[in-house]
């Protein structure tokens, strides 16, 4: 977060943003709650389809580390693959997709029945009080190493259709590696922000493509990168456009016209208007998500209590009740 300081450093204050608040770190309690509630998922799962499971696989931007934590984006999900063996696949050949949809809907609906289970195509959301999980059934196709393996999931036709669930993740390292200093993988998390500031114009996985097949500048740092791609995306962004063009010609002007008055500060006013979570003492999203409603919330993971809190600095904290 940035201090009040006027000679503030802009583009160091953007980096240390996206690489410490936007970043899910390992040893965060967050990260570990995911895990935790993660492993109950898939153990529960197994119990109850174990004839039917090869494996369970996350997913999407989890896997990709573009997951930003909840208090930067308060409707963030965890995607997974459910990979069906071979001799279950078999013996129900003549099933569409929406059968093992359907299956794997009634097993959820088993084992959280105080949850929201519903289809959400093309997989079967699981809401929790602090948590979405996105499942998806998938069929192995063919393929060795993890980064060559295929699989089929369910598409709008109700046909099983191949995909790579490593292309992207593989983008984003080679484009990474190419421009260098993870500024793709930084340009990601503060549009995913900066995304679900502004009430989601874009779907997460479209907006991470939108970025990998924008122009980026080898020589140009995180802040002017941000406005550039951030540019370049906006055309995309239904009624919001003009207001966020507004507020990008607004920052270019000063950061172009060094003689204008308060001109750091007035470029950080209007970053902020695209970046909330850069104010001093941010907090989170007020009421943005029905998961959570206050600074101190109970939520329910369908076997435990967990109490959500914020400390005196403003880190989100949990606390689990067995």
């Amino acid at each position: 977060m940035l201090k009040n300081d006027n000679k503030m450093n802009i583009n160091q204050s953007l980096l240390s943003f996206a690489q410490k608040d936007l970043t899910l770190s390992l040893k965060s309690e967050e990260y570990r709650l995911i895990e935790k509630t993660l492993h109950r998922l898939e153990s529960g799962l197994n119990r109850k389809w174990k004839k039917a499971i090869e494996e369970i696989i996350p997913f999407g931007s989890y896997s990709r580390n573009t997951l930003l934590p909840r208090k930067y984006d308060p409707v963030t999900d965890i995607d997974l693959l459910v990979v069906i063996t071979k001799k279950y696949r078999l013996k129900y050949l003549r099933n569409t997709p929406m059968f093992f949809r359907k299956m794997l809907l009634n097993h959820l609906n088993a084992l959280y029945p105080n949850e929201t289970v519903r289809e959400d195509f093309p997989a079967v959301r699981l809401e929790l009080d602090f948590l979405i999980f996105d499942i998806v059934p998938a069929l192995f196709e063919y393929g060795g190493k993890p980064t060559k393996k295929i699989y089929s999931i369910p598409n709008h036709d109700l046909k099983w259709e191949p995909i790579s669930r490593e292309n992207l993740k593989k983008e984003i390292a080679e484009k990474n590696k190419e421009f260098g200093n993870n500024i793709v993988r930084y340009i990601i998390r503060l549009c995913k922000h900066f995304n679900a500031a502004w009430q989601y114009p874009f779907k997460s996985f479209s907006l991470e493509n939108k970025i990998l097949r924008s122009s980026f500048s080898s020589d140009a740092n995180l802040y002017d990168t941000f406005v550039n791609i951030l540019s370049q995306i906006n055309t995309n962004s239904g009624d919001i456009s003009g207001e966020i063009s507004r507020i990008l010609k607004e920052i270019n002007y000063h950061k172009n016209n060094s003689s204008s008055f308060n001109n750091e500060e007035t470029q950080l006013n209007n970053l902020i208007k695209l970046l909330p979570g850069l104010q001093p003492n941010w907090v989170g999203f007020p009421n943005t998500s029905k998961y959570w409603k206050s600074k101190n919330e109970e939520a329910r993971d369908g076997m435990h209590i967990i109490t959500r809190y914020f400390d005196a600095d403003g880190n989100m904290k949990y606390n689990t009740e067995y």
